[in-house]
């Protein structure tokens, strides 16, 4: 279940039906009294994924996914005290997937299972100038993958205690103590694996006048008794102008470490330094933004495919992304009419600045990123209908990381036309319009044109 859907306001019943074989179904429930506010979500889902592909000019069909998931959430809060709030939030689970092969395997299968449990409690006290919120939070994660020759089990569980205090004014700002606590017992691990982590962070802007503010942050790690580098932002913003500088580090998770197919019990710790100039310029109705960026990055760590079929973790020594990032949207309302033009265009270069086994690949841009990404889009409401045309392009991607082979660029087009009828809201999606025979990592084909009919019943 999206998580946004139960946050929502009101109480609906989903249903979806795709060309797929894919079959989904829930229902949000919202009830408010006095004190109380309480919400819950369930949905269920069953997605075979049954298309057909071409390879070598034949046309094959693809190998189904059987996909059966079922989530329940809840969020429930209650007024203790005039200033005080009572919250509580639950999350369960639970899934059954195949996981396709890649086309050019033997048609082994795989399987994958999964059981999340993730639950929180806490408390909201609102002063005059001021907001103190505590919380815990347990979750539970296991997981089991299988193909004839591997059975990995994995149980992990995860202990986070939170408070925060963040003080309301003219220069507002907030101070933050969190331990989070981690056990992992994989049956493929010699041994169980702990996390242990504290952080420290902190924020506060100053507002020097106003078309003009500055916001600063940080965070301090402690992990399993080692000081983390220090992660921080320093933004300024004068009108339409937001310059950005950060800096933040990322731990090689257990899976990456320990995975039995391809984990890297060496990988270091990922460190990133980011600079980015962002412009929001408005006219009229038009409102665009323009970024340009710079993301330096040691020890990147990447899962990167072997000769062999399988995918390893490794580090790649010094990586330095790049690029430029465009935005314009348009909005024309005409009394009961409204038109909207969207459109966005990414430029990306990231390579290698300097590689740990091999100097020839330094320049060479890292595989599955492309570097050209653009969109267009339209929408088209009048009354109770709505009508959405739109076109994506994404640029070809090395897979070879010595840009020797790369995946052909892709041109998709997918429209929806929606109608509202009272309370029900009734949507039919055409996804991949053009037909595509395309493929975001080699050997795995994605789906030719399909469509969606999905409908949404309000009630109160």
């Amino acid at each position: 279940m999206d998580p946004s859907s139960i946050k929502q306001n009101g109480s609906k019943i989903l249903l979806k039906a795709s060309s797929l074989q894919n079959y989904d179904a829930g229902v949000v429930y919202r009830h408010m009294a006095e004190k109380w506010r309480f919400k819950l979500g369930v949905q269920s889902r069953y997605h075979l994924n049954k298309y057909s592909y071409t390879y070598n000019r034949k046309k094959l069909d693809r190998q189904t996914t059987d996909f059966l998931k079922n989530d329940v959430m809840t969020s429930i809060s209650y007024q203790l005290a005039p200033h005080t709030v009572i919250i509580g939030d639950l999350w369960w689970q639970n899934s059954d997937r195949i996981i396709p092969e890649s086309i050019t395997s033997g048609g082994i299968i795989q399987t994958q299972k999964d059981i999340n449990t993730r639950t929180r409690i806490g408390a909201k006290h609102y002063g005059n100038k001021h907001i103190w919120e505590t919380s815990f939070a347990y979750a539970n994660e296991k997981l089991h993958f299988m193909t004839p020759g591997v059975d990995s089990k994995a149980n992990t569980d995860i202990f986070i205690i939170n408070t925060g205090w963040t003080e309301i004014h003219k220069e507002s700002h907030y101070f933050g103590l969190q331990h989070r606590s981690e056990t992992a017992s994989p049956n493929f691990y010699t041994e169980t694996k702990y996390r242990n982590t504290t952080q420290l962070s902190g924020a506060k802007n100053f507002n020097w006048e106003p078309d003009f503010m500055t916001h600063i942050s940080f965070r301090q790690d402690l992990t399993d008794g080692k000081l983390m580098p220090l992660s921080w932002t320093l933004l300024n913003k004068y009108r339409k102008l937001t310059v950005i500088f950060s800096s933040n580090y990322n731990l090689p998770g257990l899976n990456d470490l320990y995975w039995p197919v391809g984990g890297n019990p060496y990988l270091k710790t990922e460190k990133a330094l980011k600079g980015e100039i962002q412009f929001s310029p408005q006219f009229k109705q038009w409102r665009g933004r323009i970024a340009v960026y710079a993301n330096m990055v040691r020890d990147w760590i990447q899962w990167v495919p072997h000769s062999n079929g399988n995918w390893a973790a490794t580090n790649q020594k010094k990586v330095l992304s790049r690029g430029v990032e465009l935005q314009a949207h348009y909005h024309y309302p005409i009394n009961t009419t409204a038109i909207d033009f969207h459109i966005e265009y990414a430029f990306n270069r990231t390579t290698a600045l300097e590689h740990y086994y091999d100097p020839s690949l330094i320049g060479k841009q890292l595989i599955y990123i492309p570097r050209h990404k653009a969109s267009l889009s339209t929408d088209y409401s009048r009354h109770h209908w709505r009508f959405h045309l739109a076109y994506d392009f994404t640029d070809i991607r090395f897979d070879a990381a010595d840009e020797s082979s790369f995946l052909k660029a892709y041109h998709l087009v997918s429209a929806y036309v929606a109608r509202e009828i009272g309370a029900t809201t009734i949507r039919l999606d055409v996804n991949n319009l053009l037909n595509q025979d395309y493929s975001i990592v080699r050997f795995f084909p994605n789906p030719g044109i399909h469509a969606e009919l999905s409908a949404i019943i309000r009630f109160y």
